[in-house]
């Protein structure tokens, strides 16, 4: 019976850092650049689109000494300079710079047959950084050459007398520091990663990691969380293997810094990031690596209780996938009984967020459970568990977890027919991914999208199998060629 709970699917968690952090200083100073042989792209045309200012891609990235190749069938433009190398892809609103993705507020664009970027991009990324002196109001554009400009006090792009582009922008203050910080961990918990990928990323132009430390690694950990959402969305393993170095990189800061910061989070988290590669590649060196973390983490001194039952959880589901049967039912049990406990201390009335995670993490659990224990008893603590996280996640206020819940409870029911051969688990399913389908669009969520569909199709089967109904083959060949969908080149 063991074997059958290695197989299982389970979600696992990841935790968005926002410590508190005493205020600090950031001195970013007057920085004064020389620039020397510059071509002249005065006549780059730049346009406001949709309230975004967009500049023409070749003759300004031809100046910043960039080699442009157009692919016409891929309308993709590939950029070299030296040892680097960028994609520019039409349509899309990621900018590919040395493996790292870059996101933009706005697409790539074709207008009038030339490609245009947002001008922030480039004077950001590819620019020359310039820190503006409010007290003097200059800008050092060359050796023998000042140009006065007349700023307001907000950041600034502009194409200098000669036609370099330039990031112009104050010091960074605390106060906007802070605010940019919540607003991108509130986009991250509310589903956005996209946008407060963005966020952060802008933010690690703005600070040092040597003289801030705490910030640094509050935002690569929360980087990496961004790309373990989006991994979820498409380029599954790319997406994790950034998230893997955004969390190494923070581990890494970490150890070097005597910093006050959430360890084994973030060991959790990479841990997490490590199972999914484990998940989608089949190498065993990832799953071990998970265990890894995790046990490391539950090594440590003074982990609060809620964050240890979710390290056993995570746990219990790699010693399942890994074929430690005990080990994975040690660990789960573990979690279950901290479960217990704070369900007496987190009500639905006193904390209706943290109540709706525990009783979804049980809900995983018995479905394990249930696999081992085949009385039933164990499907119906399920369902139970399930249906009291639905309380809290309407399907109104936390939309893509109440999506879940659904999802998981077609797994159940399926799961369950597999023990009982009831028609009617078979039934459910089929309305439980219904419900979650409505809330994974194709375009957003193409993983999740062909996945569902994909155990909608599996289940359809089933039906077709157990009454001999000709209905429902159609209705599974309907759902397996909109599993295929996000794998189309049409």
């Amino acid at each position: 019976m063991e074997k059958k709970l290695f197989k299982l699917l389970t979600c696992i968690c990841i935790v968005i850092i926002t410590i508190q952090i005493n205020l600090i200083c950031i001195n970013a100073g007057t920085k004064k650049i020389v620039i020397e042989d510059i071509k002249d792209i005065s006549n780059a045309q730049q346009k406001v689109i949709d309230g975004l200012v967009y500049i023409e891609a070749g003759p300004v990235l031809e100046a910043l000494g960039w080699n442009l190749k157009w692919k016409p069938t891929d309308k993709v433009v590939v950029c070299t300079k030296g040892n680097n190398l960028m994609i520019l892809k039409v349509g899309s609103n990621v900018v590919v710079l040395n493996n790292q993705e870059i996101y933009l507020q706005g697409e790539v664009i074709i207008d009038s047959d030339k490609v245009l970027i947002e001008s922030q991009f480039v004077a950001r990324y590819l620019g020359e950084q310039v820190i503006w002196n409010g007290e003097d109001n200059v800008v050092i554009q060359s050796a023998d050459y000042k140009t006065k400009i007349s700023l307001d006090g907000k950041r600034n792009i502009v194409i200098l007398g000669n036609g370099i582009i330039a990031n112009i922008h104050q010091p960074c203050q605390t106060d906007t520091l802070f605010s940019m910080l919540d607003r991108a961990d509130s986009l991250l918990e509310n589903n956005y990663p996209d946008e407060a990928l963005s966020i952060y990323q802008e933010m690690l132009y703005e600070i040092s990691k040597d003289e801030n430390p705490d910030i640094y690694l509050r935002i690569m950990n929360n980087i990496g969380n961004a790309y373990y959402m989006l991994a979820d969305r498409r380029d599954r393993e790319k997406k994790l293997l950034l998230a893997v170095s955004s969390y190494e990189e923070a581990l890494e800061c970490y150890n070097k810094q005597e910093v006050e910061f959430d360890y084994a989070t973030m060991l959790c988290n990479l841990g997490n990031a490590y199972k999914g590669l484990a998940d989608i590649s089949g190498k065993k060196e990832y799953l071990l690596k998970s265990i890894n973390c995790y046990d490391i983490a539950l090594a440590q001194s003074e982990v609060p209780f809620l964050d240890k039952a979710l390290l056993y959880y995570n746990m219990g589901i790699a010693r399942a996938d890994n074929g430690e049967g005990g080990k994975a039912v040690y660990n789960l049990l573990r979690a279950w009984c901290i479960y217990q406990k704070a369900l007496k201390l987190y009500t639905i009335e006193s904390r209706p967020d943290i109540y709706a995670e525990i009783n979804y993490n049980l809900a995983n659990i018995y479905k394990i459970f249930s696999t081992i224990d085949r009385s039933g008893t164990f499907y119906e603590k399920s369902i139970t568990s399930y249906n009291k996280a639905l309380k809290v996640w309407t399907a109104e206020s936390y939309p893509i977890n109440y999506a879940m819940v659904y999802k998981c409870i077609g797994d159940l029911c399926k799961q369950q027919y597999a023990i009982d051969n009831n028609v009617q688990n078979l039934v459910m399913a089929v309305e439980a991914y219904n419900e979650s389908l409505e809330f994974f669009p194709l375009i957003t969520y193409p993983l999740k999208y062909s996945m569902i569909y994909m155990e909608q199709g599996n289940t359809y089967m089933l039906l077709k199998k157990a009454e001999s109904d000709e209905q429902w083959l159609k209705k599974a060949m309907f759902c397996y060629k909109q599993a295929l969908k996000p794998f189309s080149d049409e």
